[in-house]
């Protein structure tokens, strides 16, 4: 899914209960993601120093 189509398919729509399911599940997960490799990036970082 682009964030051309979650625009249009998603964000323009009428929200439900699947909607913002949906948009909790994608955005924590993102979230998530990024919180847990953080540490691993900054010693990737220093490592390269």
């Amino acid at each position: 899914l682009t964030i051309g189509q979650e625009i249009e398919l998603i964000w323009r729509q009428r929200w439900s209960l699947m909607t913002v399911l949906y948009l909790v599940i994608r955005y924590i997960g993102i979230s998530y993601s990024v919180y847990v490799s953080r540490p691993k990036i900054g010693v990737v970082l220093i490592a390269h120093l």
